[in-house]
């Protein structure tokens, strides 16, 4: 369902490039995201014990936030190697069990390998992640909602900015119609204030 943007880049090549992203930029970013983020958590009653998995979780910042909250149950998935390194680098010593949840894999891959055994998790969340994905690769929501324990939460830039690699989309109807049931919709999240930028949380029903 993604909307706007042509099709610029095939699956391979739009991997490629979020490979090779410098991570630094991240790591160093404004620690509000974490802050919000753990904020929403309370917000939404999440326990310390839930398991928690961030798709797309570059460098590892706002798990590494929650881990320093209580939260210690983390898995993060991230396509660029490099990225996953310099997590190991900074919060590895710290955070042992987080360095060790670390994937190093395309979305794609892992929820399709994770839907298939039957795994799922508390909550699942994704900032400014899912609108750099390839419309081919839209077949994985169904992966992401079907890994969906309680929660799923989408923070998510919706409309077109127009340069390479974003693609809007309408995440309400994605995730509803997957058997997801909408219960918080917020606009801004953060610094990322952006009126593009909507937060949406979906629960099981």
């Amino acid at each position: 369902m993604a909307i706007d943007n042509p099709n610029q880049y095939d699956v391979n090549e739009n991997q490629s490039f979020w490979k090779r992203v410098n991570p630094e930029g991240y790591l160093h970013a404004t620690p509000e995201r974490g802050a919000k983020l753990i904020e929403l958590f309370n917000e939404l009653g999440i326990e310390p014990s839930a398991s928690i998995l961030e798709l797309g979780c570059n460098c590892g910042r706002n798990l590494a936030a929650l881990w320093d909250a209580g939260y210690h149950n983390l898995v993060g998935v991230e396509i660029n190697p490099k990225a996953v390194r310099v997590m190991n680098a900074n919060y590895g010593q710290s955070r042992p069990v987080l360095a060790a949840n670390m994937h190093c894999s395309s979305i794609e891959d892992y929820t399709k390998a994770q839907d298939q055994a039957g795994v799922q998790f508390d909550v699942i969340y994704t900032m400014a992640v899912l609108f750099h994905m390839h419309p081919d690769s839209e077949w994985c929501y169904e992966n992401i909602a079907n890994m969906t324990g309680r929660y799923l939460i989408t923070i998510e830039c919706e409309r077109s900015q127009k340069p390479p690699r974003h693609y809007a989309r309408k995440y309400k109807a994605i995730f509803e119609g997957y058997g997801l049931k909408q219960v918080l919709e917020r606009k801004g999240f953060a610094d990322l204030q952006d009126y593009r930028y909507t937060v949406r949380v979906f629960e099981r029903c």
